[in-house]
């Protein structure tokens, strides 16, 4: 089935996951960071003391999602989108009346949480469960909404900014997730009984075969047998995929956190490289389409052991040029692997450990992926301040994705454990 017939087919699921996507936007770097400048005026706090609290918050966050993400598993996902809907607008609410540190400590745990870790969370494991058959282009959609919105609520937060105060700001935000995100999910969601029956079909007829089969589960194709999570962290292949899986995120997240320190090095201006942007949405939205159909034919396995190759290339032009069109080319190939990540690895647990403990299988790799991001603005400032300059980061993040592409060609070459 191609895209058009299936967003024809399934318009309402797929925008479901979308707009998730789309709202997480509110919990990510690229639109807390707007308000960055009036929170540390207002509590009269350093860049450096902000940006503690901010890591704080988010690896409080990644340990939270470890536990409350795996409840997907067991939840009605009406009742569960719902709950993560008005987390978020609490979460909102939360941020406007911040006035003293503990308290907006508390608001960026509840907005990094419930926008970078439930709603991103809640979006790709519905598409990966519910559409067996499709779920590298469902979750490419999926993805879709999270290039929107990080090019939508930047610009919407500036114009906000000049508006109203940074409190009335989240207010407002919260007022409009209220009155808008959580009655549309749920519309969204509308018939989802009929699609979990058949989710619940499709998961007995698996028992069924498993159970008339003599060959050992571990040994199944096509992903039969069913892993728990205690499972999974017993497996040697997770412990290989999961630092190259993680390193897209802290590459990026580190170098687009010290995007200034980088463009000051190269002799670029912030203009040139936030223009660059744009492309890389553009490389982001268009490897997503193309890879979510690919998968759907090839299969996630095959897929993995390329996926990292265009954003170690890209670091290695970045590492090796001054030239403005190094920036380019960097940020389009970075985006060719960020788009690539979503189908990619999305649909890769879902292979390897069957789709009826996901939520818990993908909150164990999601909070993981949040510790990356909270330790990669860290470990690479750190770096920074002892001397190591970009173009040497560069070279070492360039290292570090070429030996993930090595550990993936590992795992995948080695036999699943028998019994998990």
């Amino acid at each position: 089935m191609n895209y058009p017939a299936f967003l024809r087919r399934e318009w309402r699921f797929l925008n479901f996951a979308f707009a998730l996507m789309f709202f997480s936007s509110l919990g990510q770097t690229h639109f807390i960071s707007i308000f960055g400048g009036e929170i540390r005026a207002s509590f009269q706090i350093s860049h450096g003391a902000f940006g503690l609290y901010y890591m704080l918050a988010t690896l409080a966050s990644g340990v939270a999602l470890l536990w409350i993400g795996r409840l997907i598993d067991e939840v009605d996902l009406r009742l569960w989108s719902a709950l993560v809907c008005s987390a978020a607008v609490a979460a909102c609410f939360l941020m406007s009346a911040a006035a003293s540190i503990p308290l907006l400590v508390l608001a960026l745990f509840a907005v990094r949480h419930t926008g970078q870790g439930l709603m991103g969370h809640t979006a790709f494991t519905s598409m990966a469960r519910y559409f067996e058959n499709h779920r590298g282009k469902a979750i490419s959609i999926a993805a879709l909404g999270f290039a929107a919105g990080s090019g939508v609520f930047p610009r919407f937060g500036v114009w906000l900014l000049h508006q109203v105060s940074w409190h009335r700001a989240w207010f407002l935000l919260g007022l409009g997730l209220l009155g808008f995100l959580v009655p549309y999910v749920l519309w969204l969601l509308k018939g989802h009984t009929r699609r979990h029956a058949r989710y619940r079909e499709r998961a007995a007829e698996r028992e069924r075969v498993d159970a008339s089969t003599e060959t050992p589960a571990s040994e199944r194709p096509n992903g039969t047998r069913q892993w728990t999570r205690g499972e999974v962290l017993r497996d040697p292949r997770f412990y290989l995929l999961i630092p190259a899986v993680l390193s897209p995120m802290f590459v990026l997240t580190g170098f687009i956190f010290h995007q200034v320190r980088l463009a000051e090095s190269k002799g670029w201006s912030m203009e040139m490289l936030a223009g660059c942007f744009v492309p890389f949405a553009i490389a982001q939205s268009a490897c997503s389409l193309y890879l979510g159909a690919r998968v759907d034919r090839l299969g996630a396995r095959r897929l993995v052991r390329l996926y990292l190759i265009p954003l170690a290339v890209g670091m290695a032009v970045l590492a090796s040029s001054d030239h403005p069109t190094a920036a380019l080319v960097y940020m389009v190939l970075a985006g060719a692997t960020t788009g690539a990540a979503g189908p990619v690895t999305g649909s890769l647990w879902a292979e390897l450990y069957g789709v009826l403990h996901l939520g818990s299988i993908r909150a164990l790799s999601s909070s993981l992926m949040i510790f990356s991001t909270a330790l990669a603005p860290l470990v690479l400032g750190q770096l920074m301040d002892r001397g190591v300059g970009m173009d040497a980061l560069a070279w070492g993040c360039m290292t570090y994705v070429s030996v993930g592409i090595v550990l993936i060609s590992m795992a995948l070459g080695r036999a699943a454990p028998r019994g998990g």
